[in-house]
């Protein structure tokens, strides 16, 4: 009796089995590739800041305390640079993505009074 291969039992006798080997490799290194690039961008990014972005249109009222005003601040930069990498927006982009930081703010200290108690509520 003739012993078959894993390839032959899967597969068959197609010949077309090798050209799917090749492009599945190819896919992968195309991914990794794209993956390489995009860690390069994110890391390069890192270094820059957009949380003085604000000031240029906006200013912060007295309801906020410092730890409010850092935490919306580094949401902005971090959403100014996912949305513009190149630092170019209008003031009525950074009103939106303002509006965004002060909501996530908002949620964010909702769920702190939950589970925090006292310590968190102004």
């Amino acid at each position: 009796m003739h012993r078959r291969s894993m390839r032959h039992i899967l597969f068959g006798d197609d010949a077309s089995f090798p050209i799917a080997v090749s492009m599945i490799r190819f896919i992968t290194l195309v991914n990794f590739l794209i993956m390489g690039i995009a860690v390069g961008i994110v890391k390069k990014m890192r270094k820059k800041t957009f949380s003085d972005s604000i000031d240029k249109y906006f200013k912060f009222g007295r309801d906020l305390n410092q730890r409010d005003v850092i935490a919306v601040r580094k949401t902005v930069s971090g959403l100014i640079k996912l949305v513009y990498p190149n630092g170019e927006y209008t003031k009525d982009e950074l009103e939106e993505i303002l509006k965004y930081a002060f909501e996530g703010r908002r949620r964010v200290k909702e769920q702190l009074k939950k589970i925090g108690g006292m310590e968190f509520f102004d």
